[in-house]
């Protein structure tokens, strides 16, 4: 009989380990779903029973008085603490434990509505990424172009060059080789 994931946050599931921190810092993976920033890191063993160790972060930065920090983080983990069945199973499927940060990164408070979504996103890309083990292929490629020359240019001269330039990546990406 399985054991279900009960709708609780222990101690044993908060990351408290500074030097798990300062690993997860160091040599973690992170990714972006607004409002929050997501660092995870997958290890092989940490303390207690939990698959999984979060902390909740509020920069001092933004919001300078305390009862606003606490309330964004109670926001973030009564997210986390509905939502984390989920993520729970991917650990078990995958036989692995993960330590991560979820930092909030708006410059303003925005209501349970708004956080709530992005952290159910963020528990299912780290579901995807523990079982399938790879990255999502819809990756962003930022093209910066940048134009020199000692006249100005009519845009019937740029505009084929810049498509040469774009047609050539795109090969460059799916073959992996340069012509």
């Amino acid at each position: 009989m399985t054991n279900p994931v009960s709708h609780t946050f222990r101690k044993e599931e908060k990351l408290c380990s500074q030097k798990l921190m300062g690993d997860l810092f160091l040599s973690g993976r992170s990714f972006l779903y607004y409002p929050l920033k997501i660092v995870w890191k997958k290890l092989d063993e940490i303390p207690g029973e939990s698959p999984a160790q979060v902390a909740f972060s509020v920069p001092k930065r933004l919001f300078r008085h305390a009862v606003d920090r606490n309330r964004l983080k109670r926001l973030m983990r009564e997210s986390y603490r509905l939502q984390k069945a989920h993520l729970y199973e991917a650990l078990k499927q995958s036989n692995s434990k993960i330590v991560l940060m979820v930092m909030y990164i708006a410059k303003e408070e925005l209501p349970y509505s708004k956080v709530e979504p992005a952290i159910g996103k963020a528990i299912s890309k780290l579901s995807r990424l523990l079982t399938t083990g790879k990255e999502e292929s819809n990756s962003r490629i930022v093209l910066m172009v940048m134009y020199i020359a000692k006249e100005e240019l009519p845009y019937s001269k740029v505009e084929p060059a810049i498509g040469k330039a774009i047609s050539k990546l795109s090969r460059l990406l799916t073959t992996g080789k340069e012509e």
